[in-house]
């Protein structure tokens, strides 16, 4: 994003699986905030691939982003919508409609908020259980996966748990949330030398070892305090170094 012409990046592999953002998170949750920044990118997902058979690919493209502008993002919002999605290539059919009933009687959704995509088999098998939350500031992804053993009730109670810890809190992002906008929003401090601050649900130990090591590689510093319902995130231009005088006026 800080090239001086567009780039496109085609990468394969595993677009949904339970170490990585999925795309839809990518596309949904993270690339609207980078837009806000000032840095545009459109994520096209070619083909789903799951764990661990991979073969995915999404195509991204990425916009010179010029001047990035921080911006504080305290609050979420009101909510636009809230919906369920099921992912289940090449599985039996009473898997998706299990997990989105199940989803279903534990939020309180109606039929219409459960939603079940249209898949290739080829891009299976695989399982994945999704839940949106898209408010004014900020939409958040909520997954889970489908394994062997694991059944489809086990599947739609983990995810419902995600979603009910994000709605009890005020803060703006989520947990992974919270983490990866750490580095976008250090480099649009650095940048511009404003200081800017977001609210999030937890702060995991991930997210502290981020600011730790974006610290080592940009002048600023992250700051963080306990907050109603979460924490509060502050990054900042770290201070100049000083300049210490050592004896008889030498440097």
């Amino acid at each position: 994003m800080q090239a001086a012409a567009p780039s496109t990046v085609l990468l394969s592999g595993g677009t949904h699986n339970p170490m990585a953002p999925p795309a839809h998170f990518l596309q949904r949750s993270y690339m609207p905030l980078l837009a806000r920044l000032g840095a545009h990118c459109t994520l096209t997902l070619r083909r789903m691939g799951f764990y661990p058979a991979g073969g995915g690919e999404v195509e991204v493209t990425i916009a010179p982003a010029g001047a990035l502008q921080p911006f504080d993002l305290l609050t979420r919002g009101e909510r636009l919508e809230a919906y369920a999605e099921c992912l289940a290539p090449a599985l039996p059919r009473n898997v998706a409609y299990r997990e989105l009933e199940a989803v279903g009687q534990a939020m309180g959704w109606a039929q219409e908020q459960l939603r079940q995509p249209v898949v290739r088999a080829n891009e299976g098998p695989g399982n994945a259980l999704m839940l949106t939350l898209a408010h004014q500031n900020v939409t958040e992804v909520f997954t889970e996966f489908g394994g062997k053993g694991v059944s489809a009730e086990e599947v739609a109670q983990r995810v419902v748990q995600q979603a009910r810890s994000y709605m009890v809190s005020t803060a703006a992002l989520g947990p992974y949330l919270a983490d990866q906008w750490a580095l976008p929003l250090a480099l649009s401090v650095q940048h511009s030398g404003q200081a800017a601050a977001y609210t999030c649900t937890e702060l995991s130990d991930h997210a502290r070892t981020n600011f730790e090591v974006i610290e080592r590689f940009l002048p600023v510093r992250f700051e963080t305090a306990s907050v109603a319902g979460g924490w509060m995130v502050r990054c900042h231009l770290a201070p100049a170094p000083e300049h210490r005088m050592a004896p008889g006026g030498a440097r």
